[in-house]
């Protein structure tokens, strides 16, 4: 009785775990329950049809750079770099007097702003004498920066040093006492009185130019040179180039023939945008045939290879079965653009989607079969596959 009774709930328990298997199988996805049981076909009701595809090729190529030359030349434009001395006037009076006796001083004093005085090398005081009798005395900045005897028709011109020369400036004349000669009068009658600073003008002096770099020249990158032509004097001053605000060059060029090109640090260069600064210290330049160049590494793009029996082979040039490549993108916004090589024969894409197919049942051959993938932007690619359908 009790072995009877074990097989009884034995045959339960069987009973409860293959209905549990069965509830399980029809509550199950089709396509996975397809796979679970190893069937090809989906059906679905009456009249239900089969279908099948098979990959011939099925590859992640990730990232494909779009350089294919060897070198990239950025062409600048000419530029003329120049440092002025020229004269300005800060000052003018007409006329001015001065008069020295026992009993009288008549002093000439009066101020001259220089905004800029940082600039200046030197100011130059000129003067024409009308009259006059005794010693001048001419203060700048309570400096004496002359003193004489003075006759009528001279025109002295004075030097003030930089030194001297402040924001606010103050100009005195003064003529000298008689001395034991009490009863006479030194005096002085001037004209044109004319202060003029020796400025330098650096405004044109720079020049900045931009490189734009993208991030496949970057990365691909194995060498930089920058070159020009600088036509200018000998006795032209220092020329200084910079590249992101580091010194490439220092120094006085050779004049008037080409100048040996620069070679650049690669590791300065960011995507985007790169600036060149040209500069001089003195003198007056025209820098041309400016151009920078980027040697870039040789990229190698694969080739990926399938297989077409003979028989299948068949099938596809008599119209019953296609060959397709399927190209699959990171992102569905970016433009992409390039060309799909199957056994050298170029077939171009253009879009922005996600995915995108070729139908390249044309270009198959019985056999070994070659593709290679050539992008004009730079393209991430998820997955590259070739289906027989």
């Amino acid at each position: 009785m009790r072995g009877r009774g074990q097989a009884a709930a034995a045959a339960i328990l069987l009973a409860i775990i293959a209905g549990s298997i069965v509830l399980f199988l029809l509550v199950m996805d089709p396509e996975e329950r397809e796979v679970l049981l190893g069937d090809e076909t989906l059906s679905s009701g009456a009249g239900a049809t089969s279908t099948s595809t098979d990959y011939l090729l099925q590859e992640y190529p990730g990232r494909i750079e779009d350089l294919q030359q060897s070198e990239i030349e950025h062409k600048l434009p000419s530029m003329h770099l120049v440092v002025l001395d020229q004269g300005v006037i800060l000052d003018e009076r007409i006329s001015l007097s001065t008069k020295h006796s026992l009993f009288n001083e008549l002093i000439s004093n009066y101020s001259v702003e220089t905004s800029n005085y940082g600039l200046l090398e030197s100011l130059q005081l000129g003067f024409s004498v009308l009259s006059g009798k005794g010693q001048l005395s001419t203060y700048f900045n309570d400096q004496l920066v002359y003193q004489g005897e003075v006759e009528a028709g001279q025109t002295p011109v004075l030097s003030i040093p930089s030194n001297l020369i402040d924001s606010t400036n103050t100009l005195v004349f003064k003529s000298d006492s008689p001395g034991l000669a009490f009863w006479s009068t030194n005096y002085v009658e001037l004209s044109d009185v004319t202060l003029v600073a020796q400025e330098t003008d650096y405004s044109k002096s720079s020049a900045e130019l931009t490189i734009i770099m993208s991030e496949s020249e970057l990365e691909n990158i194995e060498s930089a040179s920058l070159q020009f032509q600088a036509d200018c004097k000998d006795d032209s001053g220092s020329l200084t180039v910079s590249l992101n605000a580091m010194v490439l060059f220092s120094g006085s060029p050779d004049c008037n023939i080409a100048f040996t090109p620069i070679e650049v640090d690669t590791t300065q260069l960011v995507i985007g945008t790169n600036t060149l600064e040209f500069s001089i210290d003195s003198g007056d330049y025209t820098l041309s045939h400016a151009e920078f160049v980027s040697d870039l590494e040789e990229v190698v793009y694969p080739t990926y290879y399938f297989q077409l029996d003979d028989e299948t082979y068949s099938t596809v040039d008599s119209g019953e079965q296609y060959t397709k490549v399927y190209l699959e993108f990171t992102d569905s916004t970016s433009l992409k653009q390039g060309t799909v090589y199957i056994n050298g024969y170029p077939r171009q894409f253009d879009t922005r989607e996600q995915s995108y197919s070729l139908d390249i049942s044309s270009e198959v051959d019985a056999g070994n079969n070659a593709l290679q993938l050539i992008p004009d932007t730079v393209i991430n690619v998820g997955e590259l596959r070739v289906e027989l359908q």
